[in-house]
């Protein structure tokens, strides 16, 4: 029910949202900035290379505030999570994105040197037939054997 009310909210809602959480623990933290400054500091724990981008960003323009920086990049439903107390499932979702696109550029890297290997074959085999050097092994590999 949270998530799809979450889906639902618009960034202004989810932005009062966060304000209203921040200003109820404003004690806690001693006051509003040093909140919100301790769920930043978690969400660009998680997000580290955002927090660099940001850092970069914010000593050409120091008023850029971190809300819009992280709103600007489609992250403002992670900080309402991080707000809200759920910074472990977006710290685990963040790092299984991560090791899903690991995996793909893995998958492909492995494919692409496979692709280069069979090429390296062919062009071997092929010199061996115009120099007239290739053995009964090296047809029967060729046509597919052993696969």
């Amino acid at each position: 029910m949270e998530k799809t009310r979450k889906n639902i909210m618009n960034s202004e809602e989810i932005r009062a949202i966060i304000e209203e959480k921040i200003r109820s623990e404003c004690k806690k933290y001693g006051s509003f900035d040093a909140a919100h400054m301790h769920y930043y500091n978690i969400f660009f724990d998680i997000y580290n290379s955002l927090g660099s981008e940001f850092n970069s960003i914010k000593k050409k323009y120091p008023r850029y505030k971190q809300i819009e920086f992280i709103h600007s990049k489609g992250k403002l439903s992670d900080y309402y999570e991080i707000v809200i107390g759920n910074a472990n499932q977006v710290r685990e979702r963040y790092y299984n994105n991560l090791t899903k696109e690991a995996d793909k550029q893995n998958e492909a890297y492995f494919e692409q040197m496979r692709i280069e290997s069979e090429e390296k074959d062919r062009l071997e085999y092929e010199e061996k037939v115009r120099n007239g050097t290739n053995t009964p092994l090296d047809d029967f590999i060729a046509a597919g054997g052993f696969d």
